[in-house]
């Protein structure tokens, strides 16, 4: 993600700029907000640099969570490398229930990638993680590692059958209170890359970013870059219609509801991933 305010955004807009004149620039996506939390050590610091309704919106989760499950609600920290096995398989148990996991494909038990990231942080005594149990089951995990004094937050989620008791807000609010107990050498927490109505809500930095392929300038990058434009502006193109017609908040309200039984819808976001996948890999090449 390259920030707005950032000199190599600069370069990247600068027709007459030398990277100009050597790469094809494709932006990958539209512009969003990069959210982070500023953190001076202090939990309620912290909720008083939030929005009124939003401090009286996670105070009242933190009040009405427990009672809203019904049972006990404990939370486990995850710090050393001879427990992160067990960490992933107490939260792949609630990952693999979500949306993500089951139609999308993503998520903590898929992304081989992210365990290897998280496993390399354990070893060096970085990796931070979180699991909600209700009773003895876990309802909620959250997980990320600490790079300088930065808290990179890379992945989350909840049981869905929890969703009206917000375990994923309440598990969030809880990391937050265990990292000033901790007392962890932490300055900054990074949502890392997207944004979302919660993310802004629960952050006091934001930035816009952008994604953007670098291809060499050629006859063959020319295509490339050709066909990445036009694949993006089809993609864009299709989620403004959605947007105009109402139907955008649908589609997302019905992926993550778990509504598996619109089976017809399938294909077209398989067909979308998979486009995303091809020239995703060509850019990388």
């Amino acid at each position: 993600g390259i920030p707005h305010s950032s000199a190599f955004h600069v370069e990247l807009h600068d027709k007459n700029s030398a990277l100009r004149s050597r790469f094809f620039v494709v932006p990958h996506g539209p512009t969003y907000l990069r959210c982070r939390i500023r953190w001076d050590g202090s939990f309620e610091n912290y909720l008083n640099s939030l929005s009124k309704v939003t401090r009286k919106d996670l105070r009242r989760t933190l009040k009405n969570s427990e009672p809203e499950v019904g049972a006990g609600l404990r939370i486990v920290r995850f710090t050393q490398l001879a427990k992160i096995d067990e960490f992933f398989r107490q939260a792949g148990k609630v990952a693999d229930k979500t949306y993500q996991a089951k139609l999308l494909g993503l998520g903590l038990t898929q992304n081989t990638g992210l365990r290897q990231t998280l496993t390399h942080a354990a070893r060096s005594g970085r990796f931070l993680g979180h699991i909600l149990y209700v009773g003895d089951e876990p309802a909620a995990f959250h997980c990320g590692y600490i790079h300088g004094t930065c808290f990179y937050m890379t992945d989350g989620g909840y049981d869905p059958r929890w969703s009206k008791a917000q375990l994923g807000s309440f598990i969030f609010l809880k990391v937050l209170q265990d990292i000033e107990t901790q007392k962890d050498p932490v300055t900054v927490l990074d949502y890392l890359y997207g944004d979302s109505t919660y993310k802004k809500r629960t952050s006091n930095v934001v930035e816009p970013e952008r994604h953007y392929y670098l291809i060499r300038k050629s006859v063959s990058g020319a295509v490339l870059a050709t066909a990445m434009h036009v694949t993006d502006g089809l993609s864009r193109g299709l989620g403004a219609t959605l947007d105009r017609y109402g139907l955008k908040d649908f589609v997302k309200r019905m992926l993550r509801g778990g509504a598996v039984r619109y089976w017809s819808l399938i294909p077209v976001f398989q067909a979308l991933q998979d486009t995303y996948s091809i020239t995703g890999s060509l850019g990388a090449a």
